[in-house]
């Protein structure tokens, strides 16, 4: 059957309506499903601390240089 317009159906979709995969979607599959690194919970919270650190470093580093610029600032 030959569609009219854009948008209808086709020899190429499946059974439930759906578009065949494309070269991108079994990729991206493949990269959820195959490559993906299962982290365990220790690395999770230790990467979550490590993060907080550094944006506590920055935060710090940031008011600092502020400080400086205005003048007032006393090193600890």
């Amino acid at each position: 059957m030959q569609p009219s317009h854009k948008g209808g159906t086709d020899a190429s979709d499946d059974e439930n309506g759906l578009s065949p995969l494309t070269v991108n979607e079994i990729r991206r599959l493949y990269t959820k499903l195959v490559l993906t690194i299962q982290h365990t919970t220790e690395h999770v919270l230790a990467w979550s601390a490590f993060r907080r650190l550094c944006n506590q470093r920055a935060r710090t580093s940031h008011y600092r240089k502020r400080l400086e610029r205005l003048g007032r600032y006393e090193p600890p």
